[in-house]
């Protein structure tokens, strides 16, 4: 159904070889469950208040600038025979929102253009249409009933009030207030986009010049977007001796950052099968350090947690806001350029991960030198992925050059050359080599577009920044303390894999167990078990892995394996152990 919803949209962006295609935002998509903000507060504090300025800013934008006070009642006198005659009228009051008593003209006049009271069925007409002030109608009875009232106001609108009558001395009166003047978030945001709002202090900060606006937005999006803002300027190349651009830095204005956002909500709608794709840039704030920031004052560098070791680092909102789209479907798969685990700490799947440069958390996949060779299951898996994805969300990577980058270019040039998938979306503060293939560019900071996009998603089960998720396993695959009853073959391949004979069905992680590295580049290479660490990540003393190191095969180093891995394993979920029992 999803997919069908957003089948519109998917034509649209097909017909972008006829030169008419733009991608639009809309208002946020409210889900039928909505968030239940008492457990989001319980489990992300810093995000509910964020979803609570959200709701703030929206319950703001939508305030009615006027509000029509409509007064229906109805005043009465017996008459002989045990009857009433009563009079029923309609007035309207125009007043300011804010203040309810400040009127601002005559509503009958201004906003009130007819009245048509429907009755009793027993009257005759039991439909009566006033065309002009004053409306009113005067009719006799002996019982009351409840009357409506249908306005035709000045704007086209036709606004709906009832009242019951009173035959009580004196009459009754029902008192409506009818918005007018609305205004949305939605209208003030493309209106700002379009450049028809009046002048504010971004107009005369300095812009992005001399690039395509399609570079600017990407080729699917709105030329009369306004132009990102520079924000630090810095003459060096982000990455030297690649196919690089400068370091520059810039920010959308945010109006046009929420815009974009809007519109990237839409594409992963209306995506089959999404794909992110990161950088170094989206653990920046996790207090790792990246290649490309060149400049001093570089904004991917404020507020950074001082880490005692980048294997300390904790997962950032983004990579929480990305965990929460695979629990919801959206996300199907996730290539990592880095070698920090954050995705896992933050409770992604190891089995939809792929680390195609190497990890710190896994001893057969190390990582991976500049002029090194990727691992061969996991390039294959990759080109599986970089033909399969319809829409690739691109973060904080520089797009240099490197093999992985087929992620982005592949889906991109589907989408701008033949109209086929949602193309490739890249987010990030610097401009990159690939920017003319993007469906959509956003220029932000990765974790304001983040706590954006989760609100427009929608997102409650989103983890809080900081913490990392840790893993817990079913009571029947503890045998006992570090040995785990797990669905493997001795070589580590799964039991689908290699058979039902002579698998392997306990895992023995006790401190002095011997293991064997099961691929990469210390396939065969054997140590032991050193212990666990209080996170739950085991330690295992190996000889040197790294392909390339004078030392290769030689000595002994304490290399990690992620306690996800234990997880992943006892579940069936990953094609291979890493390492397996001697």
């Amino acid at each position: 159904e999803r997919r069908k919803d957003f089948f519109e949209e998917r034509r649209m962006l097909a017909a972008l070889s006829e030169g008419r295609a733009r991608l639009r935002p809309t208002e946020t998509v409210v889900k039928n469950v909505t968030v239940d903000m008492d457990a989001l507060k319980q489990s992300n504090p810093a995000l509910h208040a964020f979803y609570c300025s959200m709701l703030d800013e929206l319950a703001e934008d939508t305030r009615p600038e006027e509000v029509l006070r409509v007064r229906i009642g109805n005043t009465v006198e017996p008459v002989e025979g045990g009857y009433y005659r009563w009079t029923l009228g309609v007035k309207g009051e125009l007043v300011d929102a804010k203040d309810g008593d400040a009127l601002l003209g005559d509503g009958d006049q201004a906003m009130i253009r007819a009245v048509t009271f429907d009755l009793h069925p027993t009257f005759s007409p039991a439909s009566v249409a006033c065309r002009e002030p004053p409306f009113t109608i005067t009719r006799r009875g002996w019982g009351t009933f409840k009357v409506g009232a249908s306005l035709l106001l000045s704007n086209g609108e036709t606004v709906r009030v009832d009242h019951r009558l009173s035959f009580s001395e004196g009459g009754a009166e029902t008192v409506c207030l009818v918005p007018v003047g609305r205004k949305t978030a939605a209208t003030t945001a493309s209106t700002v986009c379009e450049g028809n709002s009046a002048e504010n202090p971004e107009d005369r900060l300095p812009r992005m010049e001399g690039v395509l606006p399609e570079e600017m937005h990407g080729f699917l999006g709105d030329p009369s977007w306004k132009a990102p803002i520079l924000t630090t300027r810095c003459d060096a190349e982000a990455r030297p001796g690649y196919n690089t651009m400068r370091a520059d830095e810039f920010n959308e204005d945010p109006a046009t950052l929420r815009v974009k956002v809007q519109v990237l909500a839409n594409m992963i709608r209306a995506s089959a099968n999404m794909v992110a794709y990161t950088g170094a840039g989206i653990s920046t704030a996790s207090g790792i350090g990246d290649y490309a920031t060149k400049a001093k004052n570089s904004a991917a560098m404020r507020n950074q947690p001082k880490l005692r070791s980048n294997l300390d680092a904790q997962p950032t909102l983004a990579h929480c806001v990305l965990t929460a789209l695979a629990r919801e479907g959206h996300l199907k798969h996730w290539v990592q350029q880095n070698h920090d685990g954050l995705p896992q700490k933050a409770g992604f799947p190891q089995s939809q991960l792929n680390e195609i440069h190497g990890s710190w958390f896994e001893p057969s996949n190390p990582v991976v030198p500049m002029s090194g060779t990727l691992r061969g299951d996991l390039i294959k898996w990759l080109v599986e992925w970089e033909e399969k994805t319809d829409l690739c969300l691109a973060m904080g990577t520089s797009l240099c050059g490197m093999n992985a980058d087929r992620m982005v270019a592949t889906p991109g040039e589907k989408a701008k050359q033949h109209g086929v998938g949602l193309g490739a979306v890249i987010v990030g503060i610097q401009r990159t080599a690939y920017d003319s293939l993007a469906s959509l560019r956003i220029f932000a900071k990765i974790d304001e577009v983040m706590a954006l996009l989760a609100w427009e998603m929608q997102l409650s089960n989103v983890g809080p920044a900081g913490e990392s998720v840790r893993a817990v396993l079913p009571a029947q695959a503890v045998v006992g303390p570090h040995r785990y009853r797990v669905p493997y073959h001795t070589t580590g391949a799964g039991r689908k894999k290699a058979g039902g004979e002579g698998r392997a069905e306990t895992w023995d992680l006790r401190p002095g167990r011997k293991v064997r590295v099961t691929s990469g580049p210390g396939k065969g290479f054997t140590g032991e078990v050193v212990g666990q660490r209080g996170d739950g990540h085991y330690r295992i003393a190996l000889p040197v892995i790294r392909e390339g190191d004078p030392k290769h095969g030689k000595g002994l180093v304490h290399y990690l394996l992620g306690e996800w891995w234990v997880h992943s394993a006892v579940n069936g979920l990953i094609p291979q152990l890493p390492v397996v029992n001697v």
